[in-house]
Order: C-alpha cells, then sequence, then structure tokens
C-alpha cells in the first residue's frame, strides 16, 4: 500500500504521520471551517459591472508588536489580468487585516512584475530576528533560471 510519503505501512494499511488522514494518508487533517466564507481574504470576482482582482497564495505573519493586525504577502495579477497571466503580470503586495483569516487590504506594492509565489519565514533571535521573503521572479533583478552570466 502506498501511503504517499504522508505515513508508513504496516501489514497492507497506512499509518498516517501527524497532519495527515485517509486509507492512504493523502488527505490533510485540516480543522473545519467554522463558517463558509462567501468572499476570499483578498482578492475579488468578477462581476459584470466591475473587473475581478486574482490574486495567488498569501503568506501571514502576524504583527510582532499588535496582537490584533496581521500582515499578507501576495501574488497580484496586475492591470487587471486573470491568473493565466501570472507570468509576466504578478506582482508582491503587502496588505493587512485585524484577522489571520481576512479580510486584507491592501497597503502597498512590494516588488513589481515579474514576482511570484512570496513565503515569508520569521529569522531566529540569535539573529537579530525580522523576517525573509523568498519568492521567484526577477522584479528585484535578481539572477534566475538557466541563463546565468559568469
Amino acid at each position: 500500500v502506498d501511503c504517499e510519503l504522508n505515513g508508513e505501512c504496516h501489514s497492507g494499511t497506512c499509518s498516517c504521520h501527524a497532519g495527515w488522514v485517509g486509507e492512504s494518508c493523502g488527505e490533510l487533517d485540516l480543522l473545519p471551517v467554522e463558517h463558509p466564507y462567501e468572499m476570499p481574504a483578498y482578492g475579488t470576482a468578477p462581476t459584470a459591472t466591475e473587473e475581478g482582482l486574482a490574486s495567488w497564495g498569501g503568506a501571514v505573519v502576524a504583527d510582532p508588536h499588535d496582537d490584533h493586525l496581521f500582515h499578507m504577502f501576495a501574488a497580484e495579477m496586475s492591470l487587471g489580468c486573470g491568473l493565466t497571466a501570472w507570468y509576466r503580470n504578478s506582482i508582491i503586495i503587502h496588505a493587512t487585516a485585524a484577522s489571520p483569516l481576512g479580510p486584507f487590504k491592501r497597503k502597498e506594492v512590494v516588488l513589481q512584475a515579474f514576482a511570484h509565489e512570496p513565503t515569508v519565514v520569521p529569522l531566529p533571535e540569535s539573529v537579530g530576528g525580522g523576517y525573509v521573503m523568498y519568492k521567484i521572479g526577477c522584479a528585484d533583478n535578481a539572477t534566475t533560471g538557466s541563463r546565468m552570466q559568469s
């Protein structure tokens, strides 16, 4: 039996690692959502009269100085484009909310196109604390891909 790398097989039965459930350990063990959300945490669905705002992902971190403030860094598709334009129109934005579930309000653009898939990680206090953002793209003149010049 294949436990999808999320558990151990014992006599044909999966024993799932923490965070995974199901016969083959292929389902995340998530807490139930208390109530359904009609709108996303950030972005808007298009209507007949208004353009939508497409976003992808979102790294959320609690504000270290304010228990009621959360920061999200997400990829937003600029110029009213949908998700299919991510590879040329993706920018990284900073948005804030009073809850980690949102709704988040855009504060600023952090990186212009092309910047995508932001992940924000806290740094240990042993190196001074703070945060670091990982992303893909070359909006900050980073050298990416296999065409690096020596």
